[in-house]
């Protein structure tokens, strides 16, 4: 069985095999094993994760992302040949989940619009103002649900699931909205947001004033058709270039 000899505080990516140990070599000279790491087929690691053994410590980096053919259609870059700031922020992700999302990668390959794509991205979904967290999340599974995005109802139905702290809204919202099990708010701001997805030039001032009237400020307003139309494009990108979703993210918060 292969072995990937990794040394205390790790710089990056060391790549390990398909069934390799882990171990560890301290300042002593003597090795820790800290266990064989089996990938599924396809799959690559990467590097994550902190082991202390008595006086010394060792960073292991182990990410695990699936290889090009199972991300996208088109050829997906390695992580080391990636801009350092596209590369760090894929590591970050990658160490607070445990797993590499696809559609980083994927996106990857144009560093340009990843950057821009995230950018976006991030200004409407981790804003601290108007909508929740939960409430944005909520936006993107009704409207990717209708857009047919496997990637986007799974990836954040799981976030969703997370952030609403609710086992259940997720499933319910992607199915069948008009049966979900919503508050009247929530039931705004999804009925408001398929509207825009599926007849946006129907849109009046009338469904705006409703809006305002069911105690909506201009800005949530605006950050229900942003996230719609942003996740329009999203969805549309993702099923082009057939990303699939992690499979990590199907049991997340069930």
């Amino acid at each position: 069985m292969p072995v990937a000899q990794l040394t205390p505080s790790l710089g990056p990516k060391d790549s390990i095999t398909e069934g390799a140990n882990i171990e560890a070599m301290g300042p002593l000279g003597f090795g820790v094993t800290f266990g064989a790491v089996w990938l599924n087929p396809g799959e690559r690691g990467i590097g994550a994760g902190l082991f202390r053994f008595h006086t010394w410590e060792c960073t292991v980096r182990l990410l695990v992302c699936q290889t090009d053919a199972m991300i996208s259609r088109f050829p997906v870059p390695e992580l080391d040949d990636l801009p350092e700031d596209i590369r760090e922020r894929i590591v970050a992700v990658a160490e607070k989940s445990g797993f590499v999302p696809n559609i980083f990668m994927a996106l990857a390959r144009r560093p340009a619009e990843f950057r821009a794509f995230f950018a976006y991205h991030d200004a409407l979904m981790e804003s601290n103002e108007g909508l929740s967290k939960a409430e944005r999340e909520l936006v993107v599974v009704a409207t990717s649900a209708t857009n047919d995005c496997l990637y986007c109802v799974v990836a954040h139905g799981a976030i969703l699931r997370i952030r609403a702290k609710d086992a259940l809204i997720a499933d319910q919202v992607a199915v069948n909205p008009a049966k979900a099990d919503l508050s009247d708010r929530e039931r705004h701001i999804v009925d408001f947001a398929l509207k825009v997805a599926t007849d946006s030039a129907a849109v009046s001032d009338a469904d705006l004033e409703a809006m305002r009237q069911a105690g909506f400020s201009n800005d949530e307003i605006w950050d229900i058709g942003a996230i719609t139309a942003m996740f329009a494009m999203s969805n549309r990108l993702a099923n082009f270039i057939s990303v699939p979703p992690n499979d990590e993210f199907y049991s997340m918060a069930r």
